[in-house]
């Protein structure tokens, strides 16, 4: 077989059981589900998902680390002038991130705020952030605040995200990230205005 065509057949694979993951985290829960559960919803035998994983966490891992990589790619796009001044690009990118690909994300953004993805999340956010605050206007304060405030708006930021999918998603994202930019840029007063 050609190496080609073989490497289709592999990501063919891949993806069926990456889709039968995500359909069941949103009926079972990390914690309850198999291999066997996976082999069934994708089609397959157990003994395909375990010449690729030594277990459902290597398939957790695996998802989580294309999600991130897909952000982490995004994020490298992210100008922090134009963020410094309109906070809405940031939010903007990440509506057009987790719109591409919404069954999935939402599934991993209804996580508890202790998962690995969310951790990830946070993570990346807060250090792209952190560097932008330090080539802005705000470079004259000392690192350890720089940390702690974009800890506090990345943390924001992302469990606004999660209790818009854990809500039933009532507002548009659209609607969700305008409204975090404007509070980011003018804070909570501007609520007061509208």
């Amino acid at each position: 077989m050609k190496d080609s065509a073989k490497d289709r057949r592999i990501l063919k694979t891949k993806k069926a059981i990456h889709a039968a993951f995500i359909k069941l985290l949103d009926k079972k829960g990390y914690n309850k589900i198999s291999i066997k559960d996976i082999a069934d919803e994708a089609n397959c035998d157990r003994k395909t998902i375990y010449y690729y994983y030594n277990g459902v966490y290597e398939i957790r891992d695996e998802i989580e680390n294309e999600f991130i990589a897909l952000v982490e790619d995004a994020a490298t796009e992210l100008d922090f002038h134009k963020y410094e001044e309109n906070p809405q690009h940031i939010f903007e990118l990440l509506t057009e991130i987790i719109n591409n690909n919404i069954e999935a994300y939402s599934s991993f953004l209804k996580w508890d705020a202790h998962s690995h993805i969310i951790r990830k999340m946070i993570a990346l956010f807060s250090e792209k952030v952190k560097n932008g605050f330090e080539k802005s206007a705000l470079a004259s304060q000392d690192s350890e605040k720089l940390e702690v405030i974009s800890n506090f708006i990345t943390s924001g930021m992302v469990a606004a995200y999660q209790n818009w999918f854990n809500s039933g998603c009532k507002q548009s994202l659209e609607e969700v990230s305008k409204e975090l930019g404007e509070i980011i840029l003018y804070g909570i007063k501007s609520l007061e205005q509208k």
